[in-house]
């Protein structure tokens, strides 16, 4: 194993990248994107390990700093949902330049939080890909709300209200019904990911991302799928997690465990396209 820093060009900017290669040829090229505000690595180098684990079975891969973070220049000014179009070019830009200097035609994703929304939208937009992994997807819009359930949790009175059927009446449930609204962008894009490959979507139950609604919105997603494509969905909800944070060295275990397993099943699987009219969306659209 390899591993190869350098530097993408993009617009007046140059992202900070780093490719882990295998020793032999590798058999496709894996996208590694973080989530809100964190470098190339992630937290507890989670991406870096990844990748390592990745090269072990013959696949490289790249991780990025995005423009203003890290090693990259540039500057960001704010983290919102407006700045996703931005980060899906640089992202697609970065892999672009891995599949032309490692000569690969078959490349997949994964990403966390934020970047895995990138994660779904790579899957979806770029017909080379045969599979993604997407970490605490937010399927709603994080609002004042969001954060207020975050701090909530650390109050003593949070378990009580959560178990009582009048506090889960009164509380709760009108409290999750205020939350952020839909995104959009994952309706139109969960489709045309599953049926470029298999696509894993892994919460832990605990998380202010996972819930009851969530489920049901995956089930309605799903549902409007093509059938031959249903099976390749997969869903791991881990039972008493907060999975945000990666905080155990047995939860990153696991979960670098099941990425990469994941992963490297896709590389080996025969990959059912769409037809090629539904499948031109272009990173640049």
């Amino acid at each position: 194993m390899k591993e190869y820093p350098a530097f993408v060009p993009f617009h007046r900017e140059h992202m900070a990248a780093v490719f882990t290669v295998p020793d032999e040829a590798p058999r496709g090229l894996v996208l590694l994107v973080t989530g809100t505000g964190a470098v190339r690595s992630h937290r507890f180098q989670m991406w870096t390990r990844t990748a390592r684990r990745l090269a072990d079975q013959g696949i490289a891969s790249v991780r990025l700093d995005y423009v203003g973070m890290g090693d990259s220049t540039g500057k960001i000014l704010d983290w919102n949902w407006s700045i996703v179009p931005q980060l899906l070019e640089e992202s697609a830009a970065v892999l672009r330049t891995g599949m032309d200097v490692l000569g690969l035609d078959r490349v997949a994703v994964a990403g966390n939080c934020l970047g895995s929304l990138l994660a779904l939208y790579v899957a979806a937009e770029v017909p080379e890909c045969v599979g993604s992994v997407a970490i605490l997807t937010p399927l709603y819009e994080v609002n004042a709300l969001t954060d207020f359930r975050r701090r909530a949790r650390q109050w003593k009175m949070a378990s009580f209200i959560k178990s009582a059927p009048l506090g889960q009446r009164l509380l709760v449930r009108p409290v999750r019904r205020l939350e952020g609204r839909f995104n959009p962008g994952v309706g139109e894009r969960f489709g045309l990911a599953l049926a470029h490959g298999p696509m894993l979507f892994m919460y832990g139950d605990q998380d202010d991302s996972w819930s009851r609604r969530v489920r049901v919105r995956l089930g309605e997603l799903l549902a409007r799928v093509p059938s031959e494509y249903r099976k390749r969905f997969e869903l791991e909800v881990i039972p008493d997690v907060l999975l945000s944070g990666f905080e155990s060295l047995e939860l990153q275990r696991h979960t670098i465990d099941r990425v990469v397993g994941f992963l490297s099943r896709c590389f080996d699987e025969e990959v059912i396209q769409l037809p090629a009219a539904r499948s031109r969306a272009r990173l640049d659209a």
